[in-house]
């Protein structure tokens, strides 16, 4: 049975002073991609490489304004995300890394858009962003954005 994104949402402070948002959203990470241009009717239209990559980053955003909580103008921001994907049951036993696409760096840029905006107000106030794939059963991202 196909399993429809489904959002649990958690916060928490870590010290006075200082916020930490953690949520998660369960369904397949999407990668930002490559965007392409093209002209139509003399007009430029722009379209992402990644039809599936709009709708997750919707989602993303969306939980994320769920949370109530936004970081102040000017905030130094970390952002850690870990991505899970299935194990497909082809891949060798010995592979305990997820090693192939997408790229964790695609996957952080397309977090880092959804959140501009929803969480903190310009992603130049985001100093550290890092983010990890593995295998697990229920695939998803869960997102921390700490207050440095």
């Amino acid at each position: 049975m196909a399993r429809s994104p489904i959002f649990l949402a958690r916060r928490r402070d870590v010290s006075v002073g200082a916020m930490t948002i953690t949520f998660e959203v369960f369904g397949t990470p999407q990668p930002q991609g490559s965007s392409r241009a093209f002209v139509i009717g003399g007009k430029a239209r722009i379209t992402s490489a990644n039809p599936k990559m709009k709708s997750f980053r919707q989602e993303v955003t969306r939980e994320a304004l769920a949370q109530g909580n936004s970081f102040a103008k000017h905030v130094p921001i970390r952002c850690t995300c870990l991505f899970t994907f299935r194990r497909p049951p082809s891949i060798p036993k010995k592979r305990t890394e997820h090693v192939v696409k997408p790229d964790t760096d695609k996957l952080l840029r397309c977090i880092g858009d959804a959140l501009t905006g929803s969480v903190w107000h310009d992603d130049s106030q985001v100093v550290e962003m890092s983010g990890r794939k593995r295998y697990g059963a229920v695939e998803g991202v869960q997102i921390t954005v700490e207050e440095l």
